[in-house]
């Protein structure tokens, strides 16, 4: 995925989009974005990854703490964290930032 703005030899840096709306309960995290007639609802291990971008990070960075928070394999939990960014980033959930 191209990041506009974003020089193509450094890793996007990715947070929460602040202009979200969220609601955290035992069902997960439901989060409307700005743009969105629809809230999306993020369940199981998709709860950890948007706690996760609390804070500025590549997608490597988060995947390598998943991976050891759930004692995953690195490169399947790689795949899973950039294309679950995408799908968020493509809704607006989540924003690349400048480094």
């Amino acid at each position: 995925m191209s990041v506009p703005g974003h020089h193509p030899s450094t890793p996007a840096r990715w947070v929460r989009n602040p202009d979200v709306l969220t609601r955290r309960g035992a069902f997960g995290v439901l989060l409307l974005a700005p743009t969105a007639d629809q809230p999306l609802l993020l369940e199981g291990t998709g709860v950890d990854l948007w706690d996760a971008l609390d804070r500025p990070r590549t997608g490597g960075d988060v995947a390598a703490e998943l991976a050891s928070v759930f004692d995953a394999d690195p490169a399947t939990v790689a795949a899973d964290v950039r294309a679950a960014l995408e799908e968020l980033g493509a809704v607006d959930l989540v924003v690349s930032v400048e480094s």
